[in-house]
């Protein structure tokens, strides 16, 4: 996020994947190589972790951007007003536990453990798609307050329109390419003509229609913290996760079981979809987006 703010996404990203890369490069090294097991997949997931803040530190240790170290002032106000504006995030994190938790048990007790294999495929999956959704809502929203911070107005109208409009495009296509793709990535995880493989894939065409509304209720709450409204921001991701998820998995699952478990996201993000735009109409005059 701070490379992104200075300026620099190409270096932040570059550092992302390397840290990515030598965590998968050194699991094998210390595991398959060295031999030490579960404590060598914690080294290199340690090592992979570390690539970036140690960098970063370096990097930022000179004034080559606007942003570098200085002495700076304990400001409590800051730090307090920070974290509450970063609680719809914090809250996304939490919910996911949650609902993988609950999802889980649930496909227990209806399929056993076909049901959560099942699950699981489909939630890591899930990954593939709301990455490009995550990133483009985390790499516009310095964007966004920059100029909403610099009162640009004709600026943050048209990178608002733009991003609306990019993220609509983003949710027809990661839709589609969920639905083509379900085989191959299932396949990745479950051998075909499985049971198991049979189950994931019926419950990933149902799963898959929530990508047609999730990304635009992660920009819109994106956009929120962006322009300093953590209230909006945190409402829109408690409701989204902990109260129309967590209720439509309860509620669908037991009217339908099974088929009530893979509609519960959708139905959710689609039910949070109506409110984020909501939000959106209501707060236009004040932040004029």
């Amino acid at each position: 996020v701070l490379f992104v703010t200075a300026g620099k996404p190409n270096l932040g990203l570059g550092l992302t994947i390397l840290s990515g890369l030598a965590n998968m490069v050194l699991d094998y090294v210390f595991i398959a190589v060295f031999g030490w097991g579960i404590a060598g997949a914690a080294w290199a997931t340690a090592v992979g972790y570390s690539i970036v803040p140690v960098f970063a530190l370096f990097y930022f240790w000179k004034p080559r951007t606007e942003l570098y170290f200085v002495k700076a002032a304990l400001r409590a106000d800051v730090l307090v007003e920070s974290c509450l504006n970063g609680s719809s995030e914090m809250v996304s994190n939490l919910a996911a536990s949650v609902i993988t938790w609950l999802m889980n048990l649930l496909m227990m007790h209806f399929a056993g453990e076909d049901g959560v294999a099942a699950v699981t495929v489909v939630l890591y999956t899930q990954f593939f798609f709301t990455a490009v959704f995550l990133g483009f809502s985390n790499g516009v929203a310095p964007v966004i307050s920059y100029n909403y911070g610099s009162r640009n107005k004709e600026q943050l109208h048209m990178v608002f329109c733009i991003c609306m409009r990019s993220m609509a495009f983003c949710s027809l296509l990661m839709t589609g390419a969920a639905i083509v793709l379900a085989k191959p990535l299932i396949g990745l995880f479950l051998p075909d003509g499985t049971a198991a493989n049979e189950l994931t894939y019926h419950g990933y065409l149902i799963y898959s229609v929530n990508y047609l509304f999730a990304g635009m209720n992660i920009f819109i709450s994106s956009l929120f913290t962006a322009l300093s409204n953590g209230k909006v921001s945190a409402m829109i991701s408690m409701i989204r996760t902990f109260g129309f998820t967590v209720a439509g998995i309860l509620l669908f699952s037991w009217i339908w079981q099974m088929n009530g478990l893979w509609l519960a996201v959708p139905a959710a993000e689609c039910a949070t979809l109506v409110l984020a735009l909501f939000q959106v109409k209501k707060y236009k005059k004040v932040y004029e987006y």
